[in-house]
């Protein structure tokens, strides 16, 4: 439940960084317009991010090497 309310809360942080940014009057269609081309990229542009983020840590060597010595 925690992880769906910090997930909404960043999306909302972004939206409304998104708003005053542009300084968009979201009562104006031609700004609701902007704002929804606006957000759907940033959204993107993030999952996008995450994708490279996570093939990065499924792709990591995350074991000690092998020819390590032990005490």
């Amino acid at each position: 439940m925690r992880l769906v309310v910090v997930a909404v809360m960043f999306l909302l942080i972004g939206a409304f960084s998104i708003i005053s940014n542009y300084n968009l009057h979201l009562g104006k269609a031609e700004d609701l317009n902007l704002f929804s081309r606006l957000y759907i990229s940033w959204l993107d542009t993030l999952t996008a991010h995450a994708k490279t983020l996570t093939a990065f840590v499924v792709r990591s060597d995350w074991l000690p090497a092998s020819n390590a010595t032990h005490p």
